[in-house]
């Protein structure tokens, strides 16, 4: 009984697939590649004679060139400031704060409800410690953070606040 596919049976000589073009082919029509791949001869790929060589491996560039992996630069923020409680007045509220070491201003972000972030209104107070909101009106409530800066950075905002003018 032969097999129904035309392979024929030739002993010690079996059939493997080839590792790059997935054809059937002859185990004795294969040839083991340096990368270990069992591939047919007409898609073997012949080892250039440098690939040979034995050496110590070169160096890409002079020591030095490049800054070791664990070096990196961090980027350091002024500590973040802590508004004190606001002070309501007539037709205004007072802030006050204080001052961080190293800050050389202050930003001053308020809005009419508690949801403040980076692109409410922004006062830049300098590099004073205290801040007088004026004309607000009666009974009018306002939330606040604060941040500090430097020259290079800026601090993360500090917690909410309110105050109501008087």
């Amino acid at each position: 009984m032969g097999r129904s596919l035309g392979y024929t049976f030739v002993g010690g000589d079996p059939w493997v697939q080839c590792d790059r073009c997935g054809f059937t082919v002859r185990k004795s029509d294969t040839r083991k590649e340096w990368n270990g791949l069992q591939v047919c001869t007409k898609d073997f790929e012949y080892r250039q004679p440098q690939d040979y060589v034995r050496s110590k491996p070169d160096k890409q560039s002079f020591e030095g060139a490049r800054p070791p992996q664990d070096s990196f630069v961090t980027q350091a923020y002024p500590n973040t400031p802590t508004l004190d409680t606001p002070t309501g007045g007539t037709n205004q509220i007072v802030l006050t704060w204080t001052a961080i070491s190293g800050a050389t201003g202050y930003k001053l972000y308020y809005s009419p409800n508690d949801s403040i972030d980076g692109k409410s209104n922004e006062i830049d107070t300098g590099d004073v410690v205290t801040y007088t909101q004026t004309g607000l009106n009666s009974n009018e409530r306002v939330f606040y953070r604060l941040s500090s800066y430097d020259a290079d950075a800026t601090s993360p905002m500090s917690l909410t606040v309110s105050g109501r003018a008087n």
